[in-house]
């Protein structure tokens, strides 16, 4: 009797014993699958990043004709940027001067200490010259103007960009650099005069050729975007008023400052926004790793 009271014992000991191992085992198991779903998921989170804009130019990165005066194109990248979920915050510097040639804006750039400070730690760059430099070789020949009288100025323009590109460099080697093209203001105006359109098309050519040359640079033409006008409703305007008036209908580009026809204005400055957005949606990997 009392060998089968020891074996009982014997057997609930064993029992108990391998509840208990079970438990505890299960236990600490359950934790370590925890902390395994835990660091999971931390490494799968991506963190955001701020992001720096800088820009340098001319009255087009100033914004002269933008109606709601915050910097035309400049303002409504950030604007179109602004919901991304892969960034944290979005910066812009504008160092837009209007009126200055590809010789004043390389200057600024090599003795300006706080654009030089900017372009150290921006992300990305965006440069606006050229159509300065073009309207100082008209203005300077007036009505001797030929398509010979831009050969000369034009290989000089193409000189100092390759500067401008070689001084950007010395301070940022990484962020990936975004150049407007020019447009023809005059195109509506003077389509009579053909030859000014071969220049525009000349001078964008020679920029191009320079950016090609460079790592992470890239062209953005906007002759085809602003110089046209909205077309197809240019042309029911005209056919209206052709109807209703025996004058002639005043030709008038829509997407150029009222005030001058020669800068854009909200909408011009809007579909600047717009392509520059979509070229650095296709290269965002050079700036938003």
């Amino acid at each position: 009797m009392k060998q089968l009271k020891s074996l009982v014992g014997i057997v609930l000991f064993l029992a108990i014993a391998t509840f208990v191992v079970f438990q505890v085992l299960n236990f600490f198991s359950g934790n370590e699958t925890a902390t395994q779903k835990a660091v999971t998921k931390i490494t799968k989170k991506v963190p955001k990043k701020d992001i720096s804009i800088v820009a340098v130019g001319d009255s087009l990165t100033e914004g002269i004709g933008d109606g709601t005066a915050t910097g035309g194109y400049v303002s409504r990248i950030a604007d179109l940027y602004a919901k991304d979920k892969k960034i944290n915050d979005i910066t812009t510097a504008n160092y837009g001067i209007s009126g200055n040639t590809s010789t004043q804006i390389l200057k600024r750039i090599q003795t300006k200490t706080d654009i030089q400070d900017s372009l150290k730690e921006a992300d990305v760059i965006v440069l606006t010259f050229g159509g300065n430099d073009l309207m100082k070789v008209i203005k300077s020949q007036l009505l001797k103007v030929t398509e010979d009288s831009f050969t000369k100025p034009e290989a000089e323009y193409k000189e100092r960009v390759k500067t401008i590109f070689s001084e950007i460099r010395n301070l940022n080697k990484h962020a990936p650099i975004y150049v407007y093209g020019i447009y023809n203001p005059f195109y509506l105006y003077f389509s009579d005069v053909p030859e000014m359109q071969a220049v525009v098309d000349s001078w964008n050519e020679a920029t191009t050729s320079v950016v090609d040359e460079q790592n992470k640079a890239h062209f953005i033409p906007i002759n085809d975007l602003l110089s046209k006008g909205n077309q197809v409703e240019t042309t029911k305007k005209e056919e209206k008023a052709s109807k209703n008036s025996d004058q002639t209908p005043e030709i008038v580009n829509d997407l150029l400052f009222e005030e001058d026809s020669f800068h854009p204005n909200d909408e011009g400055y809007d579909r600047m926004a717009k392509a520059l957005y979509e070229k650095m949606q296709a290269t965002k990997t050079e700036w938003l790793p």
